[in-house]
């Protein structure tokens, strides 16, 4: 059986592994981040250096669970009392984990959560991710990164990493070994893809395994982030970070918007420019019609995302052929 290893967090995560968990002849396993500080996460982090953040762990366990009542509890979100805002999926990987860690714990949120996929952090120890912008200006947290906090969002980002310099999850690093396909993103290119990807051990990981190594980029581009990031731009980000000409595959949306007003402030379509030079001398551009439904974003998330996702069948469709 072929293992497909999806690296990333936020939504992507359901785009990715929601798509080919409905494939019964492929491996799934899900690595996320350790930086997520904002939100229900951030909040339930707060005073308990224990505990891993849990919402990218949550957003995996709903792509991949069987089970409708745990979707409906998972995605659940608390409105108008002392836990406002809260998600429910958060509070109860919280408890499930405080005191014992989610690595030893892992199999037990299989059978609880109704799932086969394995789901592991990069790291087992928390971190903030950071970032270097082109005026030199340093910012320590990934809630600042993503919302704008502090800031000029208008800056380049010109280097990423996280603090402190925790290492690679030993279970991870096996993850990435046995693959056989390793799809990175989508996800905000920093404080989703990037940030697991510059861990210390992970990049080395991946150049390393014999697996075929695929980005799929952003459908929008981020405020912030990746202003008026072409595709390339946001490959180039991700061959920079992996130290080398190292994917393969870099696969990305060429289906127009029929209505542009659902978009957030500032985002646009990334889209792929022909004049637009890289080193491609082992990687291939893989188009298609990928766009799903627009999402309604919950009254109650408190976090801005992007209305705009990925089909889950049509990217798995694209992903598996790249076996």
């Amino acid at each position: 059986m072929k293992r497909i290893v999806y690296i990333g967090g936020g939504t992507g995560s359901l785009a990715v592994l929601g798509g080919l968990n409905k494939h019964k002849d492929v491996c799934l396993s899900g690595i996320y981040p350790i930086t997520d500080n904002g939100g229900s996460t951030g909040r339930l982090l707060e005073g308990n250096s224990n505990l891993l953040p849990m919402g990218d762990l949550r957003q995996m366990i709903l792509a991949v669970t069987r089970s409708k009542f745990w979707k409906s509890v998972l995605d659940y979100r608390f409105e108008g009392n002392e836990i406002d805002g809260h998600s429910l999926g958060n509070l109860l990987l919280a408890g499930l984990q405080d005191g014992q860690g989610i690595d030893r714990i892992a199999n037990d949120l299989k059978k609880v959560f109704d799932f086969e996929a394995d789901l592991m952090p990069v790291a087992l120890k928390r971190s903030d991710l950071c970032v270097k912008l082109e005026n030199g200006q340093i910012i320590k947290s990934e809630t600042k990164i993503d919302e704008v906090i502090g800031h000029d969002g208008n800056l380049k980002i010109i280097r990423t990493w996280v603090s402190p310099n925790v290492k690679i999850n030993s279970g991870t690093e096996r993850m990435i070994k046995e693959a056989n396909l390793i799809v990175m993103g989508p996800g905000d290119l920093y404080t989703s893809v990037a940030a697991c990807l510059v861990v210390p051990g992970v990049a080395k990981a991946i150049r390393n395994s014999r697996a075929r190594k695929v980005y799929v980029c952003n459908l929008m581009t981020k405020f912030g982030q990746t202003n008026n990031f072409c595709v390339q731009g946001h490959a180039k980000v991700i061959q920079e970070i992996l130290g080398g000409n190292i994917l393969d595959y870099v696969v990305y949306n060429k289906q127009g918007l029929r209505k542009k007003s659902i978009c957030q402030s500032g985002e646009r379509l990334v889209r792929f420019l022909s004049n637009e030079i890289m080193d491609v001398s082992r990687m291939q551009f893989i188009g298609a019609s990928l766009i799903g439904l627009i999402h309604r974003k919950n009254k109650v998330d408190r976090l801005k995302r992007s209305s705009v996702r990925h089909d889950p069948g049509k990217l798995a469709r694209v992903l598996l052929k790249l076996l």
